[in-house]
């Protein structure tokens, strides 16, 4: 009996395997007939086999290298070659499948041609040889070399070495066509690419010679200035000019309006009066008239005013000095009308030759702006036409680079055709002179020592591998604790005085302690359905009451009562008096004769659990003086949750461990389980050890306690003989 294990330490069940132990004649005894079953069924598979295995047989062998750098006739490739150890020895493991893969030995058949025969069968079709060829072939690569092996076994030595070594040549024929794969379909879509590359460049030099002629160019060079470029600046710059020119004669023109019209304003009669004084004819005029009138003024001087010659005299001066003042006037006019007809003449003259300055210059910037929108224009196609120009020549480049490129992969496909490649052969397979098995004896003997092996190790292994709990050194790894005591299985007669005596050691831990801790309540719980506890209950409480312990089993199991613990059907029992109906000391049944005092679980109606069983302890406080001890017959901990209950109230939790079926694991969860519900005090007792009468420790002391003296060691096969 011991206290709950503290739930923070590590399982016990880490501390060793669950079992029996190795019980090797146990075992055997156990398992007999599946250890003849497996020596006869080996005995009779061993014949054939040694028949077949022992009959002479010869090895065909070819070497292949397989090397992680292709060779290669014209240049090295890094795109042909394997750097890392991983990626060449998955290279060798694909080069291992490609040998046995079936259009390669379809190949090597068809390489034997008359020697087909050397393993084809009659009748037999081309698939079907194949087949049996691909997988008769030992293909293996050795390791730490560059070598793949290509073996063949036969029955013959004739004909293996022609066999293998034309399946080592179609391996190397197809490795060659798939390090190229398609060489003629790729030489083919190469030269047909060129073709169309070749096409491609004549329309592009064509359309470039075009362009060059249209813009009157030798070559398209992105570096040369643009020509039209300058002739539009330079038209820009005499635009400027030009309009300068036009402003600078538009202001003169205004200017010469402005001058003349001020002009115009300005009277010309002094220049007429000095024009007319400097006048020849007029002068001359004036001195004829003038002597006229002198000679007219000296005749009329002498002659009196009456004098009709005067007054003639006189009107004649007065006709020439009218005369005179009519020339005069007539002559200043003209003069005057010639000064400004000269003036009007020289304005329109100098005003035309304004006007023509400022047409022009306005014709000239009109001129310069056409020419600058035909320049702009002609530079956008010229520019368009010259990028479109480069832009050819950079594919006609590009076109002729691709060209030379294809040239460079037709030339390298049609020299690489024959290289070595990554794999060659480095040993060709020969004829073999010695075979490498055979003699079946031997391979008989082998056979049987392994059968007799196996006869005697499967049991022992079954054993082994068995997570039952067999004994109470398995509970104790399990549970942490040892078990308070244990009952072995009555298989037979023989065994009931042994199991009377687990029986009492058991009642006496009980007694102990409850003489330790005053424990009064003890549940007994079962992991699984069927483990033993109604029995063991009933057997204990006997046992005790033979000790002089007045002692009561109850039975809290509603899941399948007892009908060993019930007076009678219908009678009530432990359900009423938890319910009120019935007090503690009505539903006893007192014990008459091999049966104890007990309570039965009472009429359940159908149902599972227990209504008020957290009433237990109070419940039976009234029997206190009546009875020492109180056995609970508690359903079993896996399956109802009464159980787990019962652990919480009882003085001490009891886990009746069914032997031979109760799995370790499952025996370890229950332990768990208790320490979360956290019981006063918990034991456990195995229940059903099974005696193993072949040899064990339990056998002795059934065999002692039956004799009454301790025995001599039997014989090891008499214990295998015995049961």
């Amino acid at each position: 009996m011991t206290p709950p294990i503290d739930p923070r330490a590590p399982s016990p069940a880490e501390d060793g395997p669950p079992g029996r132990g190795l019980q090797p004649l146990v075992s055997l005894r156990d398992h007999r007939v599946l250890a003849v079953a497996c020596l006869v069924i080996g005995v009779v598979v061993s014949l054939p086999i040694a028949w077949w295995k022992g009959s002479p047989r010869y090895l065909a062998e070819a070497a292949i290298h397989v090397a992680p750098r292709f060779a290669r006739n014209l240049q090295s490739d890094q795109e042909l070659q394997i750097d890392s150890d991983t990626q060449y020895r998955s290279f060798v493991q694909q080069q291992v499948a490609t040998i046995t893969r079936f259009d390669v030995i379809e190949a090597a058949l068809v390489r034997l041609g008359p020697d087909r025969s050397l393993w084809q069968r009659d009748a037999e079709s081309d698939q079907r040889a194949v087949e049996r060829l691909a997988a008769a072939l030992e293909v293996r690569a050795i390791p730490d070399t560059y070598l793949v092996t290509i073996g063949l076994e036969g029955d013959r030595a004739d004909g293996l070495a022609k066999v293998v070594n034309a399946v080592a040549d179609a391996y190397l024929a197809r490795a060659r066509e798939e390090v190229l794969p398609g060489r003629e379909q790729r030489l083919e879509t190469l030269r047909s690419h060129r073709i169309e590359l070749e096409a491609a460049l004549a329309a592009q030099v064509e359309r470039a010679t075009g362009i060059a002629t249209e813009l009157g160019v030798a070559s398209f060079n992105p570096d040369l200035p643009n020509p039209f470029d300058k002739a539009l600046a330079e038209a820009n710059e005499a635009l400027l000019r030009a309009r300068r020119e036009r402003v600078q004669a538009e202001a003169k023109l205004a200017a010469l309006d402005e001058a003349q019209s001020r002009e115009r304003a300005i009277d010309v009669g002094a220049a007429a009066d000095e024009l007319v004084a400097g006048d020849v004819s007029l002068t001359d005029l004036k001195r004829l008239l003038g002597q006229r009138r002198t000679e007219l003024l000296v005749l009329s001087s002498g002659l009196a005013e009456s004098h009709a010659g005067r007054r003639a005299a006189e009107r004649e001066i007065s006709e020439i000095d009218s005369r005179l003042a009519a020339a005069e006037r007539a002559r200043r006019e003209e003069i005057r009308r010639v000064l400004v007809e000269r003036r009007e003449q020289r304005a329109r003259e100098e005003h035309s030759r304004a006007v023509a300055t400022v047409d022009e210059a306005r014709r000239s910037e009109r001129g310069l702006e056409s020419e600058i929108e035909r320049l702009d224009a002609e530079l956008a196609t010229f520019t368009s036409r010259y990028a479109e120009g480069l832009t050819l020549d950079a594919q006609i480049q590009a076109s002729r680079e691709q060209i030379r490129s294809v040239d460079g992969r037709i030339e390298a496909l049609e020299l690489e055709a024959d290289a070595p490649g990554f794999a060659w052969l480095a040993s060709a397979a020969r004829t073999p002179e010695i075979p490498i098995q055979g003699g079946r004896k031997k391979i008989l003997a082998i056979l049987l020592v392994l059968c007799v092996g196996a006869a005697l190790s499967v049991p022992i292994a079954i054993d082994l591998l068995d997570s039952r709990i067999h004994a109470p050194n398995d509970a104790e790894r399990a549970l942490g604790f040892p078990p308070l005591g244990w009952v072995v299985a009555r298989e037979a007669v023989a065994l009931e005085p042994f199991a009377a005596d687990q029986r009492r050691r058991a009642a006496l831990a009980l007694l102990r302690e409850r003489e330790r801790s005053g424990a009064r309540l003890f549940a007994f719980v079962g992991i699984r359905p069927g483990a033993g506890t109604s029995t063991l209950v009933l057997e204990l409480a006997n046992e005790l009451a033979g000790l002089g312990v007045r002692t009561l089993a109850v039975e809290a199991n509603a899941l399948r009562p007892d009908p060993r613990f019930a007076a009678g059907p219908g009678a009530p029992g432990l359900e009423a008096v938890l319910t009120g109906r019935l007090a503690a000391t009505d539903a006893i049944v007192h014990g008459a004769g091999p049966d104890p005092s007990r309570i039965p679980v009472g009429e359940t109606r159908g149902v599972r659990h227990l209504g008020g069983l957290i009433r237990l302890p109070e419940a039976l406080v009234p029997l206190h003086e009546k009875f020492d001890l109180v056995l609970v017959d508690g359903p079993p901990l896996g399956v109802s949750a009464d159980a787990e209950l019962l652990a919480s109230l009882a003085d001490v939790v009891v886990l009746v461990i069914e032997a031979e079926v109760v799995l370790h694991a499952e025996l370890v969860r229950a332990r768990r389980l208790l320490d979360r519900i956290g019981p006063r005090c918990a034991g456990a007792i195995v229940n059903r050890v099974r005696v193993y009468e072949g040899g064990g420790y339990f056998a002795d002391l059934v065999a002692e306690l039956a004799a009454g003296a301790r025995e001599l060691p039997d014989r090891w096969w008499r214990r295998w003989r015995s049961g």
